[in-house]
């Protein structure tokens, strides 16, 4: 009887175990989740934040000094480009990786990835757009440029830097609640996340509703009801 009980609470443990430290269905692991060291309770922890005031990556040609001021606004301080945009891709994914990175992984149209099967509609309409497309051709052209090339080579490298800091208690809570972790920065994101807010900044046409408006009502109608 004594070894069934002990075979019965070990499978329990083992069960209860394995439930909080595996995704159920939407719900992120709650053992990592909920624990009070690494969990999502650190992301309320505004002792904990760490801001940045110099940076000492071994890719950095000098120093360089980050002045936050008292609304978290950076002032950076350095002595040449590659540092300067080094600087400024650190500190932007200091800020807003996840947003960054979800933007990408939205202009690739590959959100399914991480949402899940719900999002195929919208992947599939953006990678019709050919946004992917776009980037890799706008890459191909900044690339052209030495200058260029180089501001985009730092702003990538100052991204990674923030990433290999990060461990999981670090990590934006967008990461704890959807269970992944963020993706090495690259040169071909940048173009995203640049193709990506034109989509935005030229997705308000209101073509088809106009065309049938000016059929429905008239031009003279239709300039007194929609003048420019």
């Amino acid at each position: 009887m004594k070894l069934i009980r002990f075979i019965f609470a070990l499978g329990l443990t083992l069960t209860f175990f394995f439930y909080l430290n595996t995704k159920q269905g939407k719900v992120p692991p709650l053992g990592s989740f909920l624990s009070p060291f690494s969990g999502f309770w650190q992301n309320g922890e505004t002792d904990a934040l760490d801001i940045p005031k110099s940076l000492t990556s071994s890719k950095l040609k000098a120093p360089v000094r980050i002045k936050f001021d008292d609304h978290l606004i950076p002032h950076i301080y350095a002595e040449n480009d590659y540092d300067l945009y080094f600087a400024q891709g650190y500190v932007t994914a200091y800020h807003r990786l996840w947003q960054m990175e979800f933007q990408v992984l939205a202009a690739a149209g590959r959100t399914a990835e991480i949402v899940g099967e719900r999002q195929l509609d919208f992947d599939r309409i953006q990678r019709r757009k050919g946004l992917l497309y776009g980037a890799k051709r706008s890459l191909e052209a900044a690339s052209m440029d030495p200058a260029v090339l180089n501001m985009i080579q730092a702003y990538t490298d100052g991204i990674n830097y923030w990433i290999d800091q990060l461990d999981y208690q670090d990590l934006p809570i967008e990461y704890k609640l959807l269970d992944y972790e963020p993706e090495y920065w690259t040169n071909l994101k940048v173009m995203l996340l640049l193709k990506n807010m034109a989509d935005m900044l030229s997705i308000g046409e209101n073509d088809l509703e106009n065309t049938n408006a000016l059929h429905v009502f008239g031009l003279d109608d239709f300039n007194k009801l929609f003048p420019e």
